[in-house]
């Protein structure tokens, strides 16, 4: 995917600002799309309403659900989940954007980095306060705290 994208079109990533992990990885990605120069903004889903959203084909709860990653120009949504965090890593270059683009090209690392992130994702709330990270209203934040602090 990464290779059929215009190196000036404008991405943006849409995110739950709610989720610590999520939020982590924006200001991760804030501070390389800073260094890089790329045409990389970042939003909250909750800053969107549904009419926003639906311009790129995506709800409240598809956002909540994955990162996305959309064409601002256009109007259309380009990847979501692993994907999307790849794509944003590969705009912005580095180590961590050649890496993204040599997952990209190896089917195997494709498929575990799917994986990898649906694990994440489901357990997002125990793991953002297992390792510190606030703005987690994820309604099993509670529960999560229970289980790391035993």
């Amino acid at each position: 995917m990464c290779g059929i994208l215009s190196p000036v079109m404008s991405l943006i990533g849409i995110y739950d600002g709610d989720c610590g992990i999520c939020s982590a990885f924006v200001r991760l990605a804030e501070a390389r799309v800073r260094r890089s120069g790329a045409a990389v903004t970042f939003v909250p889903s909750a800053a969107l309403d549904d009419r926003e959203l639906a311009r790129y084909g995506l709800t409240h709860e598809r956002c909540l659900a994955a990162f996305q990653v959309v064409d601002a120009e256009r109007g259309a949504n380009l990847a979501e989940g692993a994907a999307a965090i790849r794509l944003v890593l590969a705009r912005t270059g580095g180590l961590l954007g050649w890496i993204a683009r040599a997952v990209s090209s190896v089917p195997p690392l494709r498929w575990a980095e799917r994986h990898v992130y649906a694990a994440i994702a489901r357990n997002r709330a125990r793991i953002s306060v297992a390792v510190g990270l606030d703005a987690c209203s994820i309604e099993s934040t509670s529960e999560a705290r229970r289980e790391v602090a035993q």
